[in-house]
């Protein structure tokens, strides 16, 4: 179940879509930057951990099952080492 600040996004658009908006921006400048600087792995994993949190919390909103970890194949400790 979503928390309230989730219900009131989702009831109303005019405040969904400045989110979505920004996080596609974000997301899409840091993938770029990432590929330019060679996929480091590091940053790889951690935008990886970012998108497939974002994925839970929709599905959460749109009460849909997760079907995924937001630590994926890498692990937690994998993910907040160095």
């Amino acid at each position: 179940m979503c928390d309230l600040f989730s219900y009131l996004l989702l009831t109303d658009e005019s405040l969904l879509y400045p989110i979505i908006n920004y996080d596609n921006y974000t997301n899409r400048l840091i993938s770029e930057t990432i590929i330019k600087a060679g996929n480091p792995e590091k940053p790889v994993q951690l935008m990886a951990h970012l998108l497939a949190a974002q994925q839970i919390w929709l599905n959460r909103c749109k009460g849909e099952p997760n079907t995924g970890s937001v630590f994926g194949p890498i692990g937690k400790l994998t993910l907040l080492s160095n």
